[in-house]
């Protein structure tokens, strides 16, 4: 009898050991731990984890990866930067894989703080004054959900003075909803001349004398389709009326 249970207590005393050592043993952690049932089931679906990742935003703690824009540190997490970006991804993998250290050309500091404050999710609301550089870098590094933010962004704030500006971009970009959105909207009659005398447009003159023709003739051909369908609906409904009579 003692014999036994000394055996079962040496086997009890084994089995919290090899659990202890080995925590990642999910069949065992299974037996100990049934699975719940009903609404207790769904706890971990309600984890924010966005919110445990923002303090860690721009911090050293635990940090693997700096990220240097102008001589400015920026601490990161490996993770973090190629869970949301697949350039990131494949640069840590590739030629980042052993280095802490990463250089980042063409992006301004702020525009770097604000566009890591987004991967990790405490980025509040994207400004429009910040729109333009955040869709040029969230389209450099692949962070679709920031591009789409951006382009939507960018989409409502067309006016007389950024149209050829935005234009630029998009065609930079190869990005045709956007270019679409510059093209319709000079189009219409009362913003064709005003973005023709925009700096915006005159910048664009001198940096690129063919996408700027190219934007304006887009725009004067589509404004020409655009009253040639007004002028024939006007006849179309001349042409009811007079039935009508």
């Amino acid at each position: 009898m003692s014999s036994g249970g000394g055996g079962s207590g040496s086997g009890g005393g084994s089995r919290a050991e090899s659990l202890l050592s080995y925590p990642a043993d999910l069949k065992a952690v299974e037996v100990l731990q049934p699975r719940p049932t009903g609404p207790a089931s769904d706890s971990l679906a309600n984890v924010d984890l966005p919110a445990h990742l923002r303090r860690f935003c721009c911090a050293d703690a635990h940090s693997d990866v700096v990220l240097v824009v102008d001589n400015k540190r920026f601490p990161a997490h490996r993770v973090v930067l190629a869970a949301q970006s697949e350039i990131f991804d494949a640069m840590l993998q590739g030629g980042m894989k052993e280095d802490t250290t990463g250089e980042v050309i063409d992006m301004r500091p702020d525009v770097m703080k604000s566009f890591i404050s987004y991967l990790y999710g405490c980025l509040p609301a994207i400004k429009p004054e910040q729109a333009m550089d955040l869709f040029r870098a969230s389209d450099r590094y692949g962070v679709h959900s920031l591009r789409t933010e951006c382009l939507g962004m960018l989409q409502d704030a067309i006016d007389s003075q950024n149209a050829a500006a935005i234009a630029q971009l998009a065609d930079e970009h190869q990005c045709s909803e956007l270019a679409d959105a510059c093209v319709r909207f000079t189009a219409d009659s009362e913003n064709l001349a005003k973005v023709v005398a925009s700096p915006a447009y005159m910048h664009l003159m001198r940096s690129a004398p063919e996408l700027a023709q190219d934007f304006l003739r887009m725009a004067a051909e589509l404004q020409a389709e655009n009253a040639r369908g007004a002028e024939g609906s006007s006849h179309r409904r001349k042409r009811k009326r007079r039935r009508a009579v």
